[in-house]
């Protein structure tokens, strides 16, 4: 998650700019920290791909083998989760 995501989420919910040491407006840089922190324990604390393969393995995708599509999400996952954080 970079820096503009995290300031247009928490402006959306209340957060405001400050007055910065070099004469900027932007959010605290703790803000920052926190919201990397937080978005880091949530990915943590869930399996993504697990997740989405189990409701592959139920779902009935014509023209494509379960392994293929496993595989594709796999890397697009692996992918995802390293651009999160």
């Amino acid at each position: 998650m970079n820096n503009e995501t995290i300031k247009k989420i928490a402006l959306e919910n209340g957060f405001k700019l400050k007055d910065q040491p070099d004469g900027s407006t932007d959010l605290n840089p703790y803000v920052y920290e926190f919201a990397k922190a937080i978005a880091a324990n949530a990915i943590a604390n869930i399996d993504v791909v697990e997740l989405v393969s189990i409701g592959l393995r139920h779902a009935d995708v014509e023209g494509f083998a379960y392994q293929d599509m496993q595989d594709a999400l796999n890397h697009a996952s692996a992918k995802a989760l390293r651009d999160l954080v």
